[in-house]
This record gives C-alpha cells, sequence and structure tokens, in this order.
C-alpha cells in the first residue's frame, strides 16, 4: 500500500509531457534543401526564400497539370501520359529551358524503367531523382477532382523536369549570394538569380501577353489566390498572364 501511495504522489509531482508536434511540410519544401546540396553543397537557403521558391514551384505544377488535363481532353483520351506533360513544359517553359528540362525528365523515366521491377524502393529512388513523384501526381489528378487516369511515367517526368526547374533556379540564387559575400539564399537572390537568367525570366505561363509594369505585386497575389476558387478552364485566364519572376512575387504574400 505504501508502495503504491508513493508511485501515485511521484506521478502526481512530474510534470506533464510536452507533446512535440512535427511540423507540416507542404509539396516541396523539404525536397528544395537536397537539390540545393546536389547544387551547390556550400550554400544553404533561409526558411522564408525556401517556402516561396516551394510556391513558385506549385504555381508551375498547377499550371503544367492544367496543360496536361487540357491537352488530353483535347485528344479525347482518357488516360494521359508524359507526351502530354513534354508539350506541358514545351507551352510553359522558354524553348531553351524546356529543351533541358524534358531532357532531365526523360533520364529520369529511363532509369525509372531500368529498376521498376526491383520492390521496396521508392519512385524517386527509381527514378534517381530528389523530388517524389507522388506530389507530382496530385497536381495531374488536379487533387482528386480529374477523372482522367495517369501512366506510371507522366509523374516520375514531371517530377524530374521540375527538379532540374528547382536547380536551374537554386545555381542562379546561389551565384548572387556568392556576389553579396553570404552564404544562405535569400528571397531576393533568387529574384536576382531568375532576372539574371533570361531563360528563366521569359519562362513561366506565357501563352497570353505579359501584363504591363504597372501592376503590382499585392494585385499578382491576389490574382492567383482567386483563381484557385475558379475552374480549371477560368483559372487559365488569370495564371496564363504571369512570368517566372511574376510567379516568385506572388508567392511572397
Amino acid at each position: 500500500m505504501e508502495s503504491a501511495s508513493k508511485t501515485q504522489t511521484d506521478s502526481a509531482k512530474r510534470p506533464p509531457i510536452a507533446v512535440v508536434k512535427k511540423k507540416k511540410t507542404r509539396f516541396f519544401e523539404t525536397y528544395i534543401s537536397k537539390v540545393l546540396k546536389n547544387v551547390s553543397p556550400e550554400n544553404g537557403i533561409t526558411a522564408n526564400a525556401k517556402q516561396q521558391l516551394n510556391s513558385a514551384m506549385c504555381l508551375v505544377s498547377r499550371e503544367v497539370a492544367r496543360h496536361v488535363i487540357s491537352l488530353t481532353e483535347i485528344a479525347k483520351k482518357k488516360t494521359m501520359s508524359e507526351k502530354e506533360v513534354v508539350n506541358a513544359f514545351n507551352i510553359v517553359l522558354s524553348k531553351e529551358l524546356a529543351v533541358d528540362a524534358v531532357n532531365h525528365g526523360r533520364k529520369a523515366i529511363d532509369k525509372f524503367e531500368e529498376i521498376n521491377k526491383v520492390k521496396g524502393t521508392s519512385r524517386q529512388e527509381k527514378a534517381g531523382i530528389v523530388f517524389p513523384p507522388a506530389q507530382t501526381e496530385k497536381f495531374l489528378r488536379n487533387f482528386g477532382y480529374s477523372k482522367v487516369m495517369v501512366t506510371s511515367h507522366a509523374p516520375v517526368f514531371m517530377a524530374g523536369a521540375l527538379e532540374y526547374l528547382t536547380g536551374v533556379i537554386l545555381e542562379s540564387a546561389a551565384l548572387s549570394a556568392k556576389q553579396s559575400k553570404r552564404v544562405r539564399i535569400t528571397i531576393r537572390d533568387l529574384e536576382i538569380g531568375i532576372r539574371s537568367d533570361d531563360r528563366l525570366n521569359r519562362s513561366g505561363c506565357k501563352s497570353m501577353k505579359p501584363i504591363g509594369k504597372s501592376t503590382t505585386k499585392a494585385t499578382f497575389a491576389k490574382a492567383v489566390k482567386d483563381s484557385f476558387t475558379l475552374p480549371i478552364s477560368d483559372r487559365a485566364k488569370i495564371l496564363d498572364t504571369l512570368t517566372m519572376t511574376e510567379i516568385l512575387a506572388t508567392s511572397e504574400g
């Protein structure tokens, strides 16, 4: 009885155990640092810059997926393949950047096919990439709202191409950080890096004429935020007007 009472008093004196909640990550945020280590190992990146680049990649992914779905519907196909993803990247990115991104995506598919039968290995490990195809597949399926089926190659290709695009942005931003004698990449470095690379500055949602210089950053942010409440067909009218630099600016809000 005495031992039982002692254990009860001891447990009553113990402070409550704090429950540590695991931080939720969004889409490509955790993988951006891994891509940076491959591109520029000596550099780091601030949390704000990582979040903004993640948001920019999400906007690009939405735009690519929108074109993929449209091209699949135009072709009257029930399944979207890497062919539609290739055409979507050719629409969204500048010509030079699209060629390199497509080549990177095809290399990922080739590696994926070589060891596809190996069990117990994730798709990105099979493809030799960092970005997870599971995340890109969500965009291709329009987060469950699209009835179009997806081949196994399409998400892998899209993940490889997006990883290449992220690597190009980070490499250019790392040069800006080094010129400013900083180790960690900031939001300003991302913007300067994109503006200094003509391929990146001309890329983005470019199927319509660009918005004039008088358009403010707040207008862009509101346009993107409002577009996600619209159907895909109406959303295109807003998202198509953004360039890569403007996409990065919208994600800051």
